[in-house]
């Protein structure tokens, strides 16, 4: 995301006007702490050719007038010269020339000692890091500076991707000591993206969503840029492979502007909440796409100039996107919304630092790896948010369905019941019983009413289902002529635990229509049992009937059983939405049906 501030910086040199001053050589007078060299730099810029170091020599120079030494994007040869004058050449000899550009094609060195003898280092992507006099990312020149009189350097430097340069003299030590805490920091950074590419990687394996995938996709294409841009992918991946190490930069940044639009177009849901958005969307991955394989093609500055502005318009874009979306009430939003919120302080801060304008803390230095590690750990989080909040609405649906489903189901059931009701209320009118069929149409008078108020209700409580639930068994064993007995053991301190309304006369009427009406002997016995086993509630409901398997042998009338499924079916998925689960097993003989409940 260093492309931020890079695509700021598109002059090719030429803002730079000669004021006739020479600036002073630089007097390293302390020893043991590392000096800027940007005040005493001049340069030249190579236009008709390319040039010796003692064609240079005879040619003025301009010096730069700003911290930051910027030729913005440009594949043209720069010239820098600045001189030393090592006032502690008896304590601290040698130091460390550190020229911060991790994509210069030429960095070599001219050293001119107060002899007049030159010593030249050839540096740059172009050799591999075996070849480089010292082993680091950055371009690092070990100078031996004996003599208190003035040398003079001189550096060539070109590239195609932005030219900026930072040039810094540290001791021996502290070079060391830099160069080991600025790679102990990546293998940090690039382990901690390697973990984070593991384990979405799986977690896509695993629950097969897309919105993994593509984050694993963009996430692999963001490391491989950063592997690119600090230079480790030339040092570990492709040593030997100069020309692809200035290409590839280019290659993964346009992958990622892809892979970036394509994640945020499916995490945010932009097809859904802003559609008419999710055509620019479409748009950035195109140019992203088109941006690497023209940097497979070719390699210059234009493309990387390119490719730095292309990066500032997807960033603004999904950001605003996800700022609204997260205002009109989209919770994981926000965790895209703070992903880049963080990126872009760090990006504010690092460019301060290296535009000069704040010194900043060692710990600026690392602020981009910091910054980007945060995003996506943010990103990661948000679309596990993202997965779970999506579950819940399933749930709830998967719920909301049930409940719909079995409503559907009482109304019927509730028809064929009460025809059987009427047919028995209507016999004892005939056969003129009026106090049995008074007191019989009292109770069903009182179930209807209770199976319509508690059908309004997602949860009642237990004694309340019990209630109606005895009222349901009695109807049905005056139906039967008294073929069967019942028997409730609840415990009484269960009364007041909530469960949801009709769960257990699904598996009451199964008892008895396909195990207790088939015993004619009147020897039928039904079992309801409550007890509590921390954290659950256990309900078993227990028959002595004919059993499962001589109950499907029986005959049955085709509509009876497609209802009796459909309840079943229904039964089972408002147990799973509620977190329950039942088990069913053969008596001796009869049918044994438990209900497991887990208690909030």
């Amino acid at each position: 995301m260093k492309l931020l501030l890079l695509a700021c910086h598109t002059n090719d040199g030429r803002r730079n006007v000669p004021t006739g001053n020479v600036p002073a050589a630089v007097q390293l007078d302390r020893a043991g702490e590392p000096h800027a060299l940007q005040a005493a730099v001049t340069y030249l810029t190579e236009t008709g050719g390319p040039l010796t170091l003692e064609q240079v020599r005879r040619q003025p120079m301009m010096p730069v007038e700003a911290d930051q030494i910027d030729f913005g994007h440009t594949d043209r040869v720069h010239w820098l010269r600045f001189s030393i004058s090592n006032g502690v050449a008896a304590q601290q000899p040698v130091w460390v020339l550190r020229v911060m550009s991790l994509s210069s094609t030429v960095c070599d060195l001219y050293l001119v000692d107060p002899t007049g003898r030159v010593r030249q280092w050839p540096a740059g992507i172009r050799f591999s890091f075996a070849q480089r006099p010292f082993d680091a990312l950055t371009f690092d020149f070990p100078l031996r500076l004996t003599d208190p009189r003035p040398y003079t350097a001189y550096l060539r430097l070109a590239g195609v991707n932005s030219q900026q340069y930072t040039l810094d003299l540290l001791p021996l030590p502290v070079a060391h000591r830099y160069a080991r805490e600025f790679e102990t920091i990546m293998a940090l950074y690039f382990g901690a993206m390697l973990a984070m590419l593991i384990y979405n990687a799986f977690l896509f394996v695993s629950v097969r969503d897309r919105g993994y995938l593509l984050y694993t996709v963009y996430l692999l294409a963001m490391t491989a840029t950063h592997l690119c841009m600090y230079g480790l992918g030339f040092k570990w991946l492709w040593p030997d492979n100069p020309d692809w190490a200035v290409r590839a930069q280019n290659v993964f940044t346009g992958l990622t502007i892809a892979t970036a639009a394509a994640f945020a177009n499916h995490f945010l849901a932009i097809p859904q909440r802003l559609p008419r958005l999710q055509w620019v969307l479409y748009s950035f991955i195109v140019v992203g796409l088109g941006i690497s394989g023209l940097a497979l093609l070719a390699n210059s500055a234009q493309i990387t100039q390119f490719v730095a502005l292309s990066v500032v318009p997807v960033i603004l874009v999904t950001w605003v996107a996800a700022l609204l979306i997260w205002r009109r009430g989209y919770a994981p939003a926000l965790f895209y919304v703070l992903g880049w919120l963080v990126l872009f302080v760090t990006i504010g801060l690092f460019s301060l630092k290296n535009l000069g304008i704040w010194a900043g803390a060692t710990f600026v230095n690392f602020l981009m790896p910091i910054g980007t590690a945060t995003e996506m750990l943010l990103f990661s989080f948000g679309l596990g948010y993202r997965i779970n909040l999506s579950r819940r609405e399933q749930a709830q649906l998967q719920q909301q369905r049930a409940e719909a489903e079995m409503r559907a189901l009482r109304a019927q059931m509730n028809p064929h019941f009460v025809f059987n009701c009427l047919n028995t209320l209507d016999y004892y009118i005939l056969s003129q019983q009026p106090d049995r069929a008074s007191d019989f149409l009292q109770r069903f008078s009182q179930l209807i009413r209770n199976v319509l108020e508690q059908s309004r209700h997602e949860s009642i409580l237990l004694a309340d289902e019990l209630a109606t639930l005895r009222l349901y068994i009695e109807l049905e064993q005056e139906r039967s002529r008294s073929r069967f007995t019942y028997q409730l053991d609840c415990d009484p301190t269960l009364s007041h635990v909530p469960i949801a309304p009709m769960l257990i006369q699904p598996f009451v009427e199964n008892a008895i229509l396909h195990g207790l009406r088939h015993k004619t002997d009147g020897t039928g016995q039904l079992t309801i049992t409550c007890r509590h086993e921390a954290p659950h509630l256990l309900i078993t409901i227990a028959d002595n009937g004919i059993g499962r398997t001589a109950a499907a042998a029986l005959h049955q009338p085709p509509t009876t059983n497609r209802r009796e499924s459909l309840g079943m079916t229904v039964t089972a998925e408002r147990l799973a939405a509620l977190g329950a689960y039942l088990t069913v097993a053969d008596g001796a003989p009869g049918t044994l049906v438990t209900l497991t409940i887990k208690l909030s």
